[in-house]
């Protein structure tokens, strides 16, 4: 069976998933003639509640400051994803999305059997698939 469908988790926070992880994954998609698609997340940090950590130690400052690191990120990595894919000529599409650091996110993963699941970790770049589909 033929792959058509590939999607590529991107990391936005605290690391971001590395350039060459993207250029990789859009080799893949090109080398076996299939679709790509990105998705990256904008991490919302919950604010902690009591008067010591938001009005004492200014947590909630830094939070906001760190959520807008994400959102950057993100849509660097989406931007570098589009240049990419653009030069290669890969038919793309790509998805940005709120979520809390706790949560699932998203159901992208549930795209079915001819959907791969590619996630790349800054010290390993090998693509990984998901123990067990849906």
């Amino acid at each position: 069976m033929a792959y058509k469908d590939l999607l590529l988790a991107l990391t936005s926070y605290p690391r971001t998933t590395p350039a060459s992880a993207i250029d990789q994954a859009i080799a893949s998609a090109e080398l076996v003639g299939a679709r790509i698609s990105a998705v990256t997340f904008e991490v919302e940090l919950p604010e902690p509640i009591g008067f010591y950590t938001g009005t004492v130690l200014g947590i909630a400052d830094r939070l906001a400051a760190e959520q807008q690191k994400s959102a950057l990120h993100a849509r660097d990595l989406l931007s570098a994803f589009e240049g990419a894919a653009s030069r290669r000529g890969v038919f793309h599409e790509q998805v940005l999305e709120r979520c809390m650091t706790y949560g699932h996110g998203s159901e992208y993963h549930r795209l079915g059997p001819s959907s791969i699941w590619c996630t790349a970790k800054a010290d390993n770049l090998n693509p990984t698939l998901p123990s067990a589909w849906p």
